[in-house]
């Protein structure tokens, strides 16, 4: 009788130690799902204040690739041919 009572509090024990560990689990679970809704938030937060400063690097650049390109044009100096025959 001593036996089998001990073996059934032992079952509980163990019992309820593995639902502690599935409740354990669950929350880590959620903790988790948490993370990533919180991460995924944040890269587009990111990506939203960051649009702006990319917007105006990106016009710098054309405006400077555009100026560049007017430059060049103007540094080529056509000089006149020197008549080598007379």
């Amino acid at each position: 009788m001593i036996l089998l009572t001990s073996v059934s509090l032992v079952g509980i024990a163990i019992e309820k130690q593995n639902l502690a560990l599935k409740r354990q689990i669950s929350l880590q679970h959620y903790d988790i799902e948490s993370l990533k809704e919180r991460r995924c938030q944040l890269v587009l937060e990111t990506q939203q204040l960051a649009a702006p400063t990319r917007l105006l690097q990106e016009r710098k650049q054309q405006t400077f690739a555009a100026e560049s390109h007017q430059t060049s044009d103007k540094q080529h100096v056509r000089l006149p041919q020197a008549s080598g025959e007379r």
